[in-house]
């Protein structure tokens, strides 16, 4: 199997943290990183953007990155994150 040599962009989404590839950033952020990705100039299968929201996002908060990643040009992938999946891993505090 070929993989990628680059990750594919994620973002974490929860009700009180926005996370790029694993750093914290506000929306405004989060705009700037994806337009500097340069995603339309990609190819189609290299513009995707995984977004994995928990279930206690608000609908606005969510509708704010799904505008963000299509007006950077990218291709929303969708992940839904199960909440019974957090309860069996142990989270360090």
């Amino acid at each position: 199997e070929a993989k990628p040599d680059q990750e594919l962009p994620t973002i974490n989404l929860s009700a009180d943290q926005m996370l790029l590839n694993e750093q914290s950033v506000s929306i405004e952020e989060l705009r700037e990183q994806l337009k500097n990705m340069k995603l339309p100039g990609k190819k189609e299968d290299e513009r995707a953007v995984i977004l994995e929201a928990t279930p206690d996002v608000g609908y606005q908060r969510y509708f704010h990155v799904v505008t963000a990643i299509s007006q950077a040009g990218g291709i929303l992938a969708l992940v839904e994150v199960e909440e019974e999946a957090e309860s069996g891993k142990d989270q360090g505090g």
